[in-house]
């Protein structure tokens, strides 16, 4: 057993050579980018409705490919809360679109202007600008 453990460790270690590490230290949200990646391209495939299946196929690729080139980890952080937030909404209400903000009925209009209540599932939205 402890050979095999080895063995585990060594491939793992080449595996880690083959690649840089300077990519893995510099982009410690890849695993998690790559988890939410694959769960909502395998959500988007069982949507009941084949519409909004595409959608979610389209959408998941477009925000994906649009914020590959994030180093700073804030930002890739930010978009991995977003894709999270927007993966349960979805869930919850059965609805792949981003749900928009509703701003109380009382609330001042000063107050309120979009760029202050944009949720975080919505700042890769351009239509809501």
């Amino acid at each position: 057993r402890r050979q095999r453990q080895m063995c585990i460790r060594d491939r793992y270690q080449r595996r880690v050579r083959g690649t840089s590490m300077s990519s893995l230290a510099l982009n410690p949200f890849r695993s998690q980018v790559l988890h939410w990646y694959r769960l909502l391209l395998r959500t988007g495939k069982n949507w009941k409705n084949p519409e909004e299946a595409q959608y979610i196929l389209n959408e998941t690729r477009t925000l994906f490919r649009k914020n590959q080139a994030l180093k700073n980890p804030q930002d890739i952080q930010a978009k991995v809360f977003e894709a999270e937030a927007r993966y349960q909404l979805g869930q919850h209400y059965n609805i792949p679109y981003p749900r928009p903000y509703y701003a109380p009925p009382r609330a001042v209009a000063e107050q309120i202007t979009q760029h202050n209540v944009k949720p975080a599932y919505m700042h890769s939205n351009d239509a809501y600008q």
